[in-house]
């Protein structure tokens, strides 16, 4: 059965007056949330205890809920070259699922109960419906989302995982994530470069304008490559690059460096050669295109 774009709010006012599950005295992340929309959330909720052990939801599963970690403790772990490594640990008072409700694609983490919990699981339609007019709500959870994807992004990187855990958690806390919608151009062949861009989720086509109205696919680039390494005599982007998918990326300009440096002063060190190393790749593409 297809999922409802809404839930309806017809006789939520029948619905008992107390707070329920989810408030902000539970949850600081409610806080300054309407009782309207408190009342929509409850409703589209569902407690259920969980023993140690489990995750829920596992790594790679499709998006259906929001979640609210009220009593127990969970860890948030991924499979990191081949094995299941942990990134952060959630203490009561927590939400996860972001990703998946704002971005609609598989669970890129799963999460697993380190001892006997309860989690509150909303229907993520009831979700959506609230952050399309709560705008606190809507930042929150964005903020939420931006943190745990650049610190996700910053273990598994060969230039950022090297950092401490100290400088990576700062720089995940302060960097901002730019967001492309699918079908947007991030930039245009011959465009002036503005920085390198670590692609943090989502696939992009890179393309080359060969002919006369006629342009060839090189790659389409995925999480953990980049963009704009190459250019035409440092000041042109050498191809253009399109969002295949909804797009998170890391911009890597002037000031954006000089804010990693400043947590770590070797930064360049990895990131010279990681750069040029994709960048003979990109040129040895471009030299077959021309050939």
């Amino acid at each position: 059965m297809a999922e409802p774009e809404y839930i309806g709010l017809d006789g939520l006012e029948l619905l008992n007056t107390s707070p329920g599950e989810l408030h902000s005295g539970n949850f600081p992340i409610l806080e300054d949330m309407s009782p309207v929309n408190l009342r929509l959330l409850n409703a589209a909720c569902h407690k259920i205890t969980v023993s140690k052990g489990v995750q829920i939801p596992h790594e790679g599963a499709m998006p259906y809920h929001l979640f609210f970690l009220k009593k127990g403790k969970l860890a948030i772990a991924k499979h990191l070259d081949s094995k299941l490594r942990v990134l952060a640990h959630l203490l009561p008072g927590s939400v996860y699922g972001e990703f998946g409700v704002l971005r609609g694609r598989p669970r890129n983490a799963s999460v697993i109960t380190i001892e006997a919990s309860e989690v509150l699981r909303v229907e993520m339609s009831a979700v959506r419906q609230i952050l399309d007019v709560d705008t606190t709500f809507r930042d929150a959870i964005n903020s939420l989302f931006r943190q745990r994807l650049l610190s996700t992004f910053f273990l598994r990187h060969p230039v950022f995982r090297v950092m401490p855990a100290e400088a990576r958690n700062a720089l995940a806390n302060e960097l901002p994530v730019q967001f492309h919608e699918r079908g947007s151009q991030v930039f245009k062949q011959r465009d002036a470069p503005a920085g390198v861009h670590l692609i943090l989720s989502g696939e992009v086509d890179i393309s080359l304008h060969h002919e006369p109205d006629s342009d060839v696919l090189l790659e389409t680039r995925n999480e953990g490559d980049m963009l704009g390494e190459a250019c035409l005599g440092g000041k042109e982007m050498a191809y253009s690059a399109t969002a295949v998918s909804d797009l998170d990326l890391l911009l890597l300009d002037k000031d954006t460096i000089r804010a990693i440096q400043a947590k770590h002063t070797s930064f360049l060190t990895g990131l010279g050669p990681f750069i040029n190393k994709r960048n003979e790749q990109t040129q040895s593409r471009l030299k077959q295109i021309s050939a």
